[in-house]
């Protein structure tokens, strides 16, 4: 079809899409309760190009929705921004008259930022999900004494701003204390790594004294892991440094090769030195491991937020920063980087007492005669 016809085609279906309709659709489809208050509501404008909005700033302390529909690909692309998730609009947006953000998100890019201000700011992480628009339905539920009205079911407030992605049910977590007022200093940073270094050590004496297999064995690059993890963050890069250092402590010196050269994907499978019972699903050590791995595959830069393809069982990478900044929104100066270093450091710090302790229970426990 070409250009021109698309177009013409695409003009009939605005005429027939509106934002009551689009409304009374989503809210039937998905059970919510969204309404004109609630909600911004944009069709793609001019050439199939992007959607161009204006939101007042007030909006964002409320629990807030886009509806951004494509009339050609026929679908809606679903948003949701929890309350207080986008602090200071008024410097990460364009504004208008001093009480509106101005938006301008490409439809051509996964990643929907805003191309109006060059910060391009990423409502990536508010995606809930793209419904495809049915017009017979469309139609149908908003028929005069069709199915119009308002859903009794509450908005799901535990969909996760990426892809439904959910943490572990029932997922015991230990309550950290916020590190927003701390006052950040080297010295703090080398206190946590030493901290957790001295159970680590303990760790490794236990396993040597019981003639066991470290389970963090001492390689040629250990003292460089440990320096790395002690890294003072202040920048994407140097967290990066930080969260793969913390990845190759935690999953390559726990891992070997299998000594009967079993092969998984061309490759030698690995055997792995941290036991299975200690981190099995829905455990505090499991939540941390897939954290750090999370953090390692986005923020450390082995693959791009967009492509990465997160098992089920595994914390969303916006959960992760909403557990740990607050927000879902991505660090992005350095006293956000500092805070994210503190928060790992914290529970990197308890995952290695709870191995430690676990360990510890297994030598005691009396052996079978």
């Amino acid at each position: 079809m070409g250009n021109k016809e698309e177009r013409a085609m695409a003009n009939d279906n605005k005429k027939e899409v509106t934002k009551k309709k689009v409304i009374n659709f989503i809210n039937s489809k998905l059970h919510l309760q969204l309404n004109n208050s609630n909600t911004t509501y944009k069709k793609l404008w001019g050439k199939k190009d992007h959607w161009w909005l204006v939101i007042d700033n007030s909006k964002f302390q409320m629990d807030y929705h886009l509806l951004l529909v494509d009339t050609i690909d026929k679908c809606i692309h679903y948003f949701e921004i929890p309350a207080n998730e986008i602090t200071n609009s008024e410097d990460r947006f364009a504004q208008y008259q001093g009480k509106s953000s101005i938006l301008l998100i490409k439809d051509n890019t996964l990643d929907f930022e805003d191309h109006y201000n060059e910060n391009h700011f990423s409502f990536k992480p508010f995606y809930i999900k793209k419904v495809l628009l049915d017009k017979d339905k469309l139609d149908r539920i908003n028929l005069p004494n069709g199915n119009n009205k308002k859903s009794s079911i509450p908005v799901n407030k535990n969909i996760s701003a990426s892809n439904n992605l959910k943490p572990a049910k029932s997922q015991k977590t230990t309550q950290y204390k916020p590190s927003k007022t701390i006052r950040y200093t080297k010295n703090m940073i080398n206190k946590m790594v030493e901290k957790a270094g001295q159970y680590e050590t303990k760790i490794y004496r236990n396993c040597k004294n019981y003639q066991k297999k470290p389970i963090f064995d001492r390689v040629p690059e250990t003292k460089e892991i440990w320096d790395n993890i002690k890294t003072f963050v202040k920048s994407r890069d140097d967290f990066g440094k930080f969260i793969r250092a913390l990845y190759n402590l935690i999953f390559e010196t726990t891992k070997d090769e299998d000594p009967n050269n079993t092969f998984e994907n061309g490759r030698p499978k690995p055997i792995y030195s941290l036991p299975k019972k200690y981190i099995k699903p829905n455990t505090e050590t499991k939540h941390f491991m897939d954290i750090v791995d999370i953090l390692r595959h986005t923020l450390g830069e082995a693959h791009t937020p967009s492509k990465l393809k997160i098992p089920k069982w595994k914390t969303s990478y916006p959960d992760a920063l909403k557990e740990l900044l607050g927000s879902r929104i991505e660090p992005q100066s350095p006293k956000e980087f500092k805070i994210l270093q503190i928060e790992i450091l914290k529970r990197f710090e308890n995952f290695m007492k709870e191995v430690l302790r676990m360990l510890e229970d297994d030598l005691n426990r009396p052996q079978n005669p």
